[in-house]
């Protein structure tokens, strides 16, 4: 049964307190572009799990979103359930497909269509709506591609991001590895024609620098042990091991080669100092002491990820917030002996759910109104 979510951000628990840092003002959810306002853009929120996870996993995160953000639409990300220890790549081409199969069922010609003044009655999409989202259910084989091909020639490079930013806006939730699996589904040929609808990216304890000097001394015996196994690729990725030379590593590529992290307008970083399955300087980008301190080659490249990916971040103009999260929890459980009891708090704390969504509620609600295209 869906929770009753409060009216406005509700008042500083003990249970938990939450500290953003480098955030400039807010985006105004109702700020009107352009002379004449063409109807709001659609605004899609995907939510994508982590480790061994599943759609639920974010359950609360989706009732949350549905009482502050009803004009949004959520997808609960299921593409990768039991496969997530599938190498990134193959779990980003599933998920880039999952996003442009829910996209199908969204009706964007309108904005090229009538005004919103003298609404016409409902149509399938252009031609170019449906090169932008990559259906058309009319065409098939054949035929669907000649579609394709004619409705790219008709569009520039420049006209469909516009008409697309105009549109659509895709926001992200990811817990843990999902955070690498959305980063592997933006460098496919698939999620392209999407990037210029990126607006948001929210990452709960997401290893974005892999799991290379953590803390954990549990974990680290479990990666050794999974590594080794044939089908756990994507453990080898998260620790480099998945080529002999570590910047030939998906991990590198997709910090420094292949990020696409710039096209979002935002990129909101959630890391706990608690959370010690995901190390926290991997979590909030921030420089690691035993990385500048370590001389070998696994140290130069962790470095050299980080430096990439916060220049690449600033050069794009995306507004990069870091979110410090303590869990104060009580007493002594397994999952806290295990050191896991803090990456599953973002999931399973209701009123840290609550808070967080309310309080960057505005990072994710569509504008009043698009400027004219």
């Amino acid at each position: 049964t869906p929770y009753r979510a409060p009216a406005s951000p509700t008042p500083a628990s003990p249970a938990c307190s939450v500290r953003a840092s480098s955030c400039s003002t807010p985006p105004a959810a109702g700020t009107q572009y352009g002379r004449g306002a063409s109807p709001r853009p659609v605004s899609v929120i995907v939510l994508v799990h982590g480790l061994f996870g599943n759609r639920y996993d974010l359950q609360l995160y989706a009732n949350a979103l549905a009482l502050a953000l009803p004009e949004c639409r959520v997808l609960l990300s299921r593409a990768n359930e039991g496969q997530t220890l599938c190498s990134f790549e193959v779990m980003g081409e599933r998920l880039s497909a999952e996003i442009c199969e829910m996209l199908e069922s969204i009706d964007l010609a309108h904005l090229a269509g009538p005004s919103a003044s003298s609404p016409a009655p409902r149509a399938r999409p252009s031609a170019a709506a449906a090169e932008v989202y990559g259906h058309e259910r009319s065409c098939s084989g054949s035929a669907r591609r000649e579609s394709r091909m004619s409705a790219a020639a008709r569009l520039s490079d420049a006209e469909a991001a516009v008409l697309l930013r105009g549109s659509l806006r895709l926001s992200f939730i990811c817990h843990s590895q999902g955070a690498l699996t959305l980063r592997a589904a933006l460098q496919t040929k698939r999620f392209a024609p999407l990037l210029p609808a990126c607006r948001t990216l929210l990452s709960l304890g997401a290893p974005h620098l892999g799991w290379l000097y953590g803390e954990n001394a549990l974990v680290k015996t479990l990666i050794r042990l999974l590594r080794h196994h044939p089908r756990a690729t994507a453990i080898r990725e998260l620790t480099l091991r998945d080529a002999a030379n570590p910047q030939h590593s998906l991990l590198y590529r997709l910090n420094v080669d292949r990020n696409r992290l710039q096209h979002f307008d935002h990129v909101l970083l959630a890391a706990c100092a608690t959370d010690r399955y995901v190390p926290y300087n991997s979590a909030s980008l921030d420089p690691s002491p035993e990385a500048l301190a370590d001389g070998r080659a696994k140290g130069v490249v962790y470095s050299a990820m980080l430096a990439h990916l916060l220049r690449q971040l600033r050069e794009g103009g995306c507004e990069g917030l870091r979110i410090d999260v303590d869990f104060r929890l009580a007493g002594r459980s397994l999952d806290q002996s295990l050191g896991r009891a803090a990456h599953l708090q973002y999931l399973l704390d209701q009123h840290f759910v609550e808070r967080l969504v309310f309080k960057y509620k505005d990072y994710f609600a569509p504008p009043a109104g698009v400027a004219d295209v």
